[in-house]
């Protein structure tokens, strides 16, 4: 495929006349927004980098304001100028460069400046909730990534070159994005657990609907970075997997931020059972079950997986399966 050229200029005019308009209805009502910026020290990169922060607002008819303390200052005493400038009525976003000298704590500096007037979106508030995913500010550079290359051109942390400050902002956005899509689609198009699927997984595009915490219709797994939409019977079972579990389909596994304690009983009635304390399986999954002894069981699926009881869950097993799919069921009542 032939290389494509992203023409930042041509994007950039193009939000500038957005902007422009926003900023002229502020003008109207007598608010003229500021930007503060901090630059410490003589790092080339770094002033290269806020100069064209200040004649961006100079083009755009907003107030600017550069500080420029000595690069021997403390972390005190740059903290006292944050403090400053988060209490000033003129200054409605504040910009921190980064890097910072070695004997200044940048993340001292950045837990300083007001979550609301954080340009950058570096304050741990405002990862926060980009991370719950209710952005608010958001960190600029992976943004503007995501911007131009409308999300179309896949790279790595190699590739790119990344950093904290990028790597993480840019996934937390993604997924983001991809669980509102999921939202969106189930809404747009409801499915009855009746409905026969044609398809064991859909590749999400638009989204799930919020599902009841009683019996799920729909459940979202992730697998090699794309999130689908299952519906709970074509999941053969369910395992714990640290802090997320694993949905079985086959030969196919997915993963979901999830636990098996509370998955369970919210899938009882679409024919889930606990059989051990990290494992649920679907009923309708079973191929045949062997009595262990001591109360355990092992249970080998359709799809060719065996998996074995616990005796602590020997009661639940045979209450919900049928006597004559359980041997020795009798016997032991």
């Amino acid at each position: 495929m032939a290389a494509r050229i992203l023409n930042g200029n041509q994007i950039r005019e193009e939000i500038y006349i957005d902007l422009r308009q926003e900023i002229a209805k502020l003008r109207a009502a007598g608010i003229i927004p500021g930007l503060a910026a901090i630059l410490v020290g003589d790092n080339a990169a770094s002033k290269v980098y806020v100069t064209s922060k200040i004649q961006a607002c100079e083009t755009l008819g907003l107030n600017s304001f550069l500080i420029t303390p000595p690069n021997t200052i403390t972390t005190k005493e740059l903290q006292a100028i944050v403090k400053d400038l988060n209490g000033r009525n003129e200054v409605d976003a504040i910009l921190v460069q980064l890097p910072l000298p070695k004997q200044v704590d940048a993340k001292e500096i950045l837990d300083t400046v007001d979550p609301t007037k954080d340009v950058d979106g570096f304050h741990p508030l405002n990862v926060g909730k980009l991370v719950a995913g209710r952005p608010n500010l958001v960190v600029c550079t992976p943004l503007g990534i995501m911007v131009a290359a409308q999300a179309e051109y896949p790279f790595t942390a190699f590739e790119a070159g990344v950093v904290d400050y990028l790597l993480k902002p840019i996934a937390a956005t993604r997924f983001a994005e991809s669980l509102h899509r999921a939202r969106q689609h189930c809404r747009a198009n409801p499915v009855s657990l009746r409905e026969p699927a044609s398809r064991p997984e859909v590749p999400v595009t638009e989204a799930p609907r919020e599902a009841s915490s009683s019996a799920p219709q729909l459940l979202v797994g992730e697998r090699e970075r794309r999130f689908y939409v299952l519906k709970p019977e074509k999941i053969d079972y369910i395992e714990s997997h640290g802090n997320y579990v694993k949905f079985h389909t086959g030969n196919t596994e997915y993963i979901c931020r999830d636990s098996v304690k509370r998955l369970a009983p919210a899938l009882a009635h679409s024919g889930f059972l606990r059989i051990e304390r990290s494992l649920v399986i679907n009923t309708h999954a079973i191929h045949y079950v062997q009595r262990m002894g001591r109360g355990t069981y092992a249970f080998t699926l359709v799809s060719g997986a065996c998996l074995h009881s616990g005796a602590a869950y020997r009661e639940d097993i045979l209450r919900v399966l049928p006597l004559a799919q359980v041997p020795g069921a009798r016997a032991s009542h």
